[in-house]
C-alpha cells in the first residue's frame, strides 16, 4: 500500500505524446519561417515606384522619408503686395511729384504712401543684378495687357521687354534713396518692337556706352532689354498738341517697370532686312538666268535668220531662164 502510494503521488497526469509532439513541431514551423523571411533581402523597388511615405504600422510617415521642403528660389524677387504703402500707389494717374526734378509733394497721406513705395521699389530692384532680375521676369505678358483693366494682377510682378530707347534723363533721387546708397536714378522712354506705345522705365544704374541726355530734345536710337516691376500705368502729357484744347498737349498713358538698368542689345532684324537677305540675292540670280537665256535665244534665233537669209539670197541669185546644157 505504501509503495503504490508513493507511485500515486510521483506520478504526474498522463498526457498523450502524440499530440505534444506535433504541437511543438507546429511550434518550430512557425519559428522557422519567421527567421527564414526576416533574413531574405528586401525585394528591389522598382524606379518608376515612389517611396512609401507612410508606416503601414503607424499610419506616420518613416523618419528617412520626410522630404525637404523645396527652396523657393524665386521667392526673393517677389515684392509683397499686400503691404499697406502699397494701396497708395495711384494707378492711371500721373506721379504726385516731378518726376526729373526736386520732389514736392503735398500733406496727402497716399501722395506720401506712393512715394514711399515708389522708392521701396527702386531698393528692391538694386538688391539683385540685372541679369538676376532679366532671368527670373515673366515675358508672357504684352505691353496691350498692362494698359487693359486685367492690369491690376500684374501690379508690382516682375516683366521683361525689349526695344528702341528714344529718351533718358536723369532723375531726383529722394532722401531715402540717398540713405541707401542710391545717389542715381534715369528715366528712360523705350518703345518695344512693334509697338507705338512706350514704357516708362526707372532705373538706379546705366550700361557702359549710355549716358542721360545732355539736351532737353536729344533723342537716342539704342535697342535695349529692360527687367522691371510694373508700378503702375502713369498719365502724362506728350509733345502732340492736343485736339480740343488748344494750346495745350495730349494726356497719354505709359506702363512704368522699375529695375536696376538697361542692357544694351544689338538691334533684331527687321522684315525689311531679312527680305534683302534672303530673298534679294535670288530675285538678282533670277535677272541674270533670265537675261542669259534672252541672250542665248537672240543668238540662236540670229543665226537661223542669217541661213534663212542666205538661202534666199542663193535662190533670188540664179537664172531663171538658163538653158539646159547641150
Amino acid at each position: 500500500m505504501l509503495r503504490n502510494t508513493a507511485q500515486s503521488g510521483n506520478h504526474s497526469p498522463s498526457v498523450p505524446l502524440g499530440w505534444n509532439a506535433g504541437f511543438v513541431r507546429a511550434l518550430l514551423l512557425i519559428v522557422l519561417t519567421i527567421l527564414v523571411s526576416n533574413s531574405q533581402p528586401a525585394t528591389a523597388q522598382s524606379p518608376d515606384e515612389a517611396p512609401p511615405t507612410v508606416s503601414p504600422s503607424t499610419g506616420l510617415p518613416p523618419v528617412d522619408a520626410v522630404p525637404e521642403s523645396p527652396t523657393d528660389n524665386a521667392a526673393k524677387y517677389r515684392i509683397e503686395k499686400g503691404l499697406r504703402m502699397f494701396q497708395g500707389i495711384k494707378d492711371d494717374a500721373i506721379f504726385p511729384w516731378t518726376s526729373i526734378g526736386q520732389r514736392e509733394l503735398t500733406d496727402v497721406v497716399n501722395d506720401q504712401m506712393e512715394e514711399r513705395s515708389f522708392d521701396e521699389v527702386l531698393r528692391h530692384a538694386r538688391q539683385f543684378s540685372t541679369l538676376e532680375l532679366e532671368q527670373h521676369a515673366r515675358r508672357d505678358v504684352s505691353l496691350k495687357e498692362l494698359f487693359t483693366a486685367g492690369r491690376v494682377m500684374h501690379k508690382l510682378e516682375l516683366f521683361y521687354f525689349e526695344g528702341r530707347l528714344k529718351r533718358l534723363a536723369r532723375a531726383h533721387p529722394s532722401e531715402l534713396l540717398k540713405d541707401s546708397g542710391i545717389t542715381d536714378v534715369y528715366e528712360a522712354w523705350v518703345f518695344p518692337k512693334n509697338e507705338i506705345e512706350p514704357l516708362c522705365v526707372l532705373v538706379t544704374e546705366l550700361p557702359p556706352g549710355l549716358t542721360p541726355q545732355k539736351v532737353a530734345n536729344e533723342e537716342y536710337n539704342d535697342w535695349v532689354g529692360i527687367a522691371g516691376y510694373y508700378f503702375k500705368l502713369l498719365r502724362y502729357e506728350s509733345k502732340q498738341p492736343s485736339k480740343s484744347v488748344k494750346g495745350e498737349n495730349q494726356m497719354k498713358r505709359a506702363p512704368v517697370l522699375m529695375g536696376r538698368s538697361l542692357t544694351l542689345l544689338s538691334e533684331p532684324e527687321s522684315a525689311s532686312q531679312a527680305w534683302r537677305m534672303a530673298f534679294l540675292p535670288i530675285l538678282v540670280a533670277g535677272v541674270l538666268l533670265v537675261g542669259f537665256v534672252l541672250l542665248v535665244l537672240s543668238w540662236y534665233y540670229r543665226r537661223k535668220d542669217a541661213v534663212i537669209r542666205a538661202t534666199i539670197e542663193n535662190s533670188l541669185s540664179k537664172n531663171p531662164f538658163t538653158l539646159p546644157s547641150e
